[in-house]
């Protein structure tokens, strides 16, 4: 393992090896003092004099000093860090909060643990690495206000509220602006909502992307809950994310959301409420009650472990019958049937109506001489 004098700057690439690699008897030699800010342009400053007193507030005056200077780099060693009930705001441009593995932060409040922007302007390239919040009783972990490019990378976000977030994507207000371009990737939520991605009616929050996280309902309330909320926000992406113990795993109402989730359990999977054009694509499992519900509209559901094509005979009856009403057995609506007579029964037949449940199959009146044998093939 290298060595790093102190004051010494650590470039993104080289911290994430650090602190994925630091275990044991290992210290990271960058770091010269507890809490220690680097902006772009000075040399670092120590801010860990005061701590064990009031550890919120060192935190924000090395985020302020880091804000003032254009941006910079906040790394705290590992360490259990009490930040009270007053919570820590990051509302500039380039800044980077960054703890050794295996710090923490405790919150007591019942607001927000951490604020990223204002929502006033966007608010660019902020990070949180390797971060763990205890928020005993806040409504939020971590709320996020009109940003781009935002970074929440290899946290653990642990909340306790009744009705709150691990992350929450919000506005400011009903016109406010929204989030775009920020990423959550290889974090865990344990909440009793797990991250909420909404916006406003002057702004939508698209184009975010929640990559290989791990949301869990850990209040033992399933009631309500849900693993992943995308409301008022399109072309999001929810990539090979694991979802546990929540009543709903993901609920989608906004357009072009992609999502490929591993649900463990609950009453519904994925239930899409509005928009269109979502996919829900080749999720590696669905162990819900009812893993699809869909009332969006041109709604894309492709996957290898829940049933998306079924087929099978059917018969409608001799004389004035001309429908034939058959459960489908699929996981959702099919967008797409189609039906053939047999080889002595040639009139034209289509499909009239289909639901979650059924496809109906309608043909001419009158006799042919028999019943009706159809063959009949349906996929979502």
């Amino acid at each position: 393992m290298p060595v790093y004098t102190a004051g010494q700057k650590v470039n993104e690439t080289e911290w994430s090896r650090l602190i994925q690699s630091i275990g044991g008897s290992y210290t990271i030699h960058a770091i010269s003092t507890t809490i220690y800010a680097e902006s772009l342009t000075d040399s670092g400053t120590d801010y860990s004099g005061t701590l064990n007193t009031d550890d919120a507030t060192v935190f924000q005056n090395a985020i302020d000093s880091v804000e003032t200077q254009g941006g910079g780099d906040i790394y705290c060693r590992k360490a259990d860090y009490d930040i009270g009930t007053t919570g820590l705001t990051i509302d500039a441009d380039n800044v980077q909060l960054i703890m050794e593995r295996g710090a923490s932060l405790t919150y007591s409040g019942t607001g927000t643990a951490i604020t990223i922007g204002d929502g006033s302007a966007f608010t660019d390239n902020v990070g949180l690495i390797n971060l763990i919040v205890y928020a005993t009783s806040s409504a939020q972990v971590v709320k996020i206000y009109g940003t781009r490019y935002t970074r929440i990378n290899w946290c653990d976000l642990l909340g306790d509220e009744a009705d709150g977030h691990g992350i929450l994507f919000n506005t400011l207000n009903t016109s406010g602006i929204g989030n775009l371009y920020d990423r959550v990737t290889q974090t865990r939520c344990r909440a009793f909502k797990g991250i909420k991605i909404t916006g406003s009616a002057g702004e939508k929050s698209n184009a975010n992307q929640i990559l290989s996280g791990f949301m869990r309902n850990t209040t033992g309330n399933p009631a309500n809950s849900i693993g992943i909320e995308v409301d008022n926000g399109e072309q999001n992406v929810v990539w090979q994310t694991d979802i546990e113990g929540f009543e709903t795993g993901m609920t989608i109402n906004d357009s072009g959301t992609i999502a490929s989730p591993r649900i463990e359990d609950g009453t519904t999977g994925v239930d899409i409420t509005g928009g269109s054009n979502s996919v829900i694509l080749y999720p590696p499992y669905i162990g819900a009650t009812t893993a699809v519900s869909d009332s969006g509209t041109d709604t894309k559901i492709h996957s290898r472990h829940w049933i998306t094509e079924n087929h099978g005979t059917a018969t409608i009856g001799n004389g004035t019958q001309t429908t034939g009403n058959i459960a489908h057995g699929l996981s959702a609506e099919p967008t797409v049937v189609f039906a053939l007579g047999s080889t002595t029964d040639t009139e034209d037949l289509y499909c009239s109506s289909k639901d979650a449940t059924n496809i109906v199959i309608q043909t001419a009146v009158g006799a042919v001489g028999g019943d009706r044998t159809i063959y009949w093939h349906a996929r979502v």
